[in-house]
């Protein structure tokens, strides 16, 4: 059960089903001793369908589309298999969300 922020009633989900298949490709450039340059592609077909009761009306949907993100990542090693990340992404549906960007950085730890 969660909150529909449509009708603004609970809803119970009756079922769902979803997937998805699709392709992913990186390939790392090393740079210098630390420095790594990693270009990487995505792409895949998601679909999906689920059946919900809100407000004692049933309701049925459906989704499919291409969801794919093209990202370039910059890493700095660190010491023994620790590194610092920087990452650019945009992000692109054809199922009605759009296009967006991304700029993620982070912190690796090796135990």
């Amino acid at each position: 059960m969660y909150l529909n922020h449509t009708t603004g009633d609970s809803t119970d989900y009756k079922s769902a089903i979803a997937g998805m298949a699709g392709i992913q490709a990186a390939v790392s450039f090393n740079l210098s001793e630390n420095w790594i340059l990693q270009p990487s592609f995505v792409t895949y077909f998601d679909f999906g369908k689920q059946l919900e009761t809100a407000a004692g009306t049933e309701y049925s949907s459906k989704y499919h589309g291409v969801i794919s993100n093209i990202c370039i990542s910059l890493i700095r090693r660190i010491g023994e298999g620790n590194a610092i990340v920087i990452s650019a992404t945009n992000f692109s549906q054809s199922s009605g969300a759009g296009s967006f960007n991304n700029l993620t950085a982070g912190y690796i730890y090796s135990f």
